[in-house]
């Protein structure tokens, strides 16, 4: 994928006095460039829209899977082609209809969609397979009754054959319920993996980590963290939610993960505006536009961002909702689950080993995501209103806000790490060992603090909890 590192030719050279701090450079460099022609440049490029004929396309393809039995096949057809589908569209609600064929979830977002009442007799045909299946014979009476209502006012479009054809499939779920009671079996959700417990309980002085490990700190290595027992195979020594994470482009099956919450389904529902990002449910989806991609999504759209741009956004947006505060209450205490930014403000840049073409293309990015944030969305307007911003003016906000991504775009590349799905490979019907699909990067502070000795003797996993 393309992204804003494309445009840094065309903009003049960055004179760095490393000893100044980012928002100095930044300022620097970005009262030197003509901001009008980055963002005619970044103007230029078309964004890429839902196509309602390609939706169709994947639509069909699943449907010829489905038929085939091929299932995990046609979901991920029918993934693609939601994608693809405006929110509003017929297409959007035959997309989601097909998808439901074995899905309560879908069903329900049928009934949400614009999918035509002449046909939804066949959606509650399936909603009443779905609960028999479950031995939910009360919801399954309902219905096919509601089935059987339906049909009864689409039957005059329907021709006699197939009007007969649909009459016997809903008697059939009817004898299938004559020997059941009208009630419902519970079911009992799958067992969902629960957080690890940390070894030796939790530190009250390190976020996120274990009374068997402690922070240090020193001249020579910085900070780092230490043992404070013997540590043995299997403890447990962080259990940490990431600061911020990269939108969801970049993996191979990211169209299988939801975009907030990392849960793995073949039913995730599509942004309505970009056809890039997939959630689980609504409420991710809400939650997501709502805390970023509403920032994020005409740039996806236009494909001019990458891993380590969306990590540094991530990072501006969250600080963005819970204030700028840099003020640390107790230099004893490292780390605070409740507003972790004294913290990431912390971490080391080591910009002064970092290469200059390097580091100079953060200057430059930085300077192209202000513009973007300026004239493709309203983050600006959104910030200027918020009580807990810092103070000055909108064109000192632009300058502040361009030294804090050029910071957290150096910070990154030496604290992000690796959000991974692990599975087992298969070859042959045998097992051949664990492989790892990298899903994100992301921003861990406490665990960051590992340093290069200790990654060989640790291993990290990342752990989905809904």
């Amino acid at each position: 994928m393309e992204n804003i590192f494309q445009f840094i030719d065309v903009l003049p050279e960055v004179n760095l006095d490393r000893n100044d701090t980012e928002q100095q450079i930044f300022t620097k460099y970005f009262n030197t460039i003509n901001q009008n022609m980055l963002k005619e440049i970044l103007n230029l490029k078309p964004e890429i829209m839902k196509n309602i004929e390609l939706s169709e396309k994947c639509r069909m393809k699943g449907n010829l899977h489905y038929r085939a039995k091929n299932y995990t096949v046609a979901m991920t057809f029918y993934v693609i082609g939601l994608r693809q589908a405006p929110r509003d569209s017929t297409e959007y609600a035959l997309t989601i209809a097909n998808r439901s064929a074995e899905c309560l979830v879908d069903i329900e977002r049928v009934f949400k969609s614009e999918y035509p009442k002449d046909m939804l007799y066949k959606i509650y045909m399936r909603q009443a397979k779905c609960y028999l299946e479950l031995k939910c014979y009360g919801k399954a009476s309902k219905a096919a009754q509601n089935a059987k209502t339906s049909f009864e006012t689409a039957k005059v479009t329907l021709n006699k054959k197939v009007s007969e054809l649909i009459a016997e499939k809903i008697k059939d779920i009817e004898r299938c319920l004559e020997n059941h009671l009208d009630t419902d079996t519970t079911v009992n959700d799958e067992e969902q993996p629960s957080f690890p417990v940390l070894t030796a309980g939790e530190n009250p002085s390190f976020a996120y980590a274990s009374n068997a490990v402690a922070m240090r700190k020193n001249k020579q290595s910085g900070r780092h963290v230490v043992a404070s027992v013997d540590i043995k195979k299997g403890d447990v020594l962080f259990v940490e939610e990431p600061y911020s994470t990269d939108v969801l482009l970049f993996s191979e099956t990211y169209f299988k993960y939801c975009s907030e919450c990392f849960t793995s389904s073949l039913t995730c529902i599509p942004c309505t505006s970009c056809f890039m990002l997939v959630f689980c449910s609504d409420e991710c989806r809400q939650l997501h536009w709502d805390t970023r991609h509403r920032w994020e999504c005409a740039a996806v759209r236009r494909s001019v961002i990458s891993k380590e741009l969306s990590l540094a956004l991530g990072v501006l947006f969250r600080v963005s909702h819970t204030g700028f505060n840099t003020i640390i209450p107790d230099a004893r205490v490292y780390g605070n689950k409740t507003d972790n930014y004294p913290y990431v403000n912390q971490l080391m840049t080591h910009k002064n080993n970092i290469p200059q073409e390097t580091y100079t293309g953060y200057v430059k990015a930085a300077a192209c995501l202000v513009v973007y944030l300026i004239h493709f969305t309203d983050y600006f307007e959104w910030l200027y209103a918020r009580y807990n911003r810092p103070a000055g003016s909108r064109e000192e906000l632009h300058r502040m806000v361009g030294g804090l991504l050029l910071k957290f775009l150096s910070q990154n590349g030496t604290n992000k790490d690796i959000i991974n799905n692990t599975f087992v490979a298969r070859a042959d019907k045998y097992d051949i060992g664990l492989k790892r699909n990298q899903l994100a990067c992301a921003l861990y502070v406490s665990s960051s603090a590992l340093n290069h000795a200790c990654l060989p003797n640790t291993v990290k996993r990342s752990v989905c909890i809904l």
